[in-house]
């Protein structure tokens, strides 16, 4: 009896085992074909925007090949974009000085990916500079860079983190 009961939790665990698996191969195709990945949100505005959302390791599938990166394009924006602007992550702005004030970034190493920053060592001489540029920043996106991607049907590529990219943040302002 107990023999009996120990292959059927075997059996029972084998076939979640295989469940997952069969959902990670569809994860995979289906960043591969972007079948049934995008979807059309209506907005209380009445304006219509198209989603699309990843899990990481689809977004590392589909990174690796322009052809699957081509595809997202088409299938997220109908329109064919003009111009890819990408963001470089920016750190150093006041969200990310007041992250690294609890946490102090580490010793510079060739890992270290606080590139301009240094323990007790900012990017700016003082918080007015800081909030100065931040703004100069915020006026040439207003003023020409979300302009220019308007009317390019630009694609912007930018950092998810929050509290570290200054562009980033700044960019969501907008």
């Amino acid at each position: 009896v107990k023999e009996i009961l120990w292959m059927k939790v075997r059996c029972a665990a084998e076939e979640e085992n295989a469940s997952r698996l069969k959902a990670k191969e569809l994860a995979m195709i289906k960043a591969d074909t972007m079948w049934e990945m995008v979807e059309d949100i209506k907005m209380d505005s009445g304006q219509k925007k198209r989603l699309l959302f990843l899990t990481n390791a689809q977004a590392c599938q589909i990174s690796r090949s322009d052809h699957t990166v081509k595809t997202m394009l088409e299938e997220l924006i109908p329109i064919q974009p003009k111009l890819l602007i990408h963001m470089l992550p920016s750190w150093g702005g006041t969200e990310c000085i007041e992250l690294m004030k609890d946490n102090p970034i580490p010793k510079f190493d060739a890992s270290n990916p606080f590139i301009g920053l240094s323990r007790d060592t900012y990017a700016f001489q003082c918080e007015e500079d800081m909030m100065l540029c931040e703004a100069k920043i915020c006026n040439f996106m207003k003023e020409v860079l979300l302009p220019l991607a308007v009317e390019t049907n630009a694609v912007i590529l930018c950092g998810g983190l929050a509290g570290i990219c200054m562009l980033t943040r700044l960019l969501h302002r907008m």
